[in-house]
């Protein structure tokens, strides 16, 4: 089974193998450098798999929220969905998946 066929989980345990094996010290130094290079690449692979989850994940949050503005009396005056923003604004709005992002809930 090529690399690249490997799950995410199998990946995982192949990157724990390879740092048990560097950490135990009894590799010589040809073969730390193969099993280092191949651990970098693993842990990469399982980062950005890591990375298009989030952002589907938050994606897929932020699609349902209704995005909601007041006055200053707290009267609601306008209600947009995500898919009704303009194209500027989805792309404002998509930059911040790469950001944190807190949600404040209250009850109205």
């Amino acid at each position: 089974m090529k690399k690249e066929d490997l799950s995410f989980e199998e990946k995982i345990k192949k990157l724990e193998s390879l740092v048990k094996e560097l950490e135990s010290g009894e590799v010589n130094l040809d073969d730390a450098i193969d099993k280092y290079t191949e651990a970098m690449k693993l842990a990469k692979e399982c980062n950005d798999t890591l990375n298009n989850i989030r952002y589907d994940f938050v994606r897929a949050l932020l699609n349902n929220i209704l995005i909601m503005t007041s006055d200053a009396s707290g009267n609601i005056i306008t209600q947009q969905s995500i898919e009704e923003f303009s194209i500027g604004q989805k792309i404002a709005f998509n930059s911040l998946l790469d950001k944190k992002i807190i949600i404040e809930v209250t009850d109205f």
